[in-house]
């Protein structure tokens, strides 16, 4: 029923070992006016109190808790919304593959809290499309809830992971003491999350 996310054999399983005909480009994730819905609900959700809203439904204000930095902000200004894997890291690892709806879907998707994150707009510019190898948040309360919900955004959506980025993981895994049995994903959980996927993939078009 369950398994580990965190094993060797499954990381080389799950090399990249095929590439992106063409280079990365963010309009291949069609979805400019979804963006401002997600980026709108995104916040609301994770808004520790009320949101106030401008004449035109933006955001303004709240209370958001950013999980990079261990901060607390107020201003929607001061907040970036998060891909924990980036757009451009999904195109290379497998993303690439997908037809239009499915892309566009991974950009605004809320099938779940933790494939997009309320974040630090300034952290956020740091990490940029780094995985793991390069970047992790300063916050190390964080680590392991960080990188358990890399590897579950790479798992649910079928992604690959290169050697070095599946190396880095495992060391962070061993250097922060993160519990192994944290990383445990039901076969139940991937299933919800790849069903809703598929129910949802013409998301961009309604």
């Amino acid at each position: 029923m369950f398994k580990f996310l965190v094993v060797p054999t499954a990381f080389v399983a799950t090399l990249l070992v095929v590439a992106p005909q063409q280079a990365y480009s963010y309009s291949y994730y069609k979805s400019s006016q979804k963006t401002w819905h997600t980026r709108g609900k995104v916040l609301k959700r994770d808004s520790l109190s009320r949101i106030d809203v401008n004449s035109s439904c933006r955001v303004t204000h709240g209370e958001w808790h950013d999980p990079y930095t261990n901060r607390y902000i107020s201003n929607a200004r001061d907040i970036q919304i998060d891909h924990v894997v980036a757009l451009s890291n999904a195109y290379k690892s497998g993303a690439f593959e997908w037809a239009e709806n499915k892309r566009c879907l991974y950009a605004n998707y809320m099938g779940n809290d933790f494939h997009l994150l309320s974040v630090d707009g300034e952290e956020n510019e740091k990490k940029l499309d780094y995985d793991p190898s390069v970047y992790v948040p300063p916050n190390h309360g964080f680590t392991c809830e960080y990188l358990k919900t890399w590897l579950k955004i790479k798992n649910i959506w079928g992604l690959r992971m290169t050697f070095k980025e599946a190396s880095a993981i495992l060391n962070y895994v061993d250097k922060e003491g993160c519990d192994r049995k944290d990383f445990l994903v039901s076969k139940l959980e991937v299933e919800n999350q790849r069903r809703y996927i598929q129910n949802n993939l013409n998301y961009c078009k309604r």
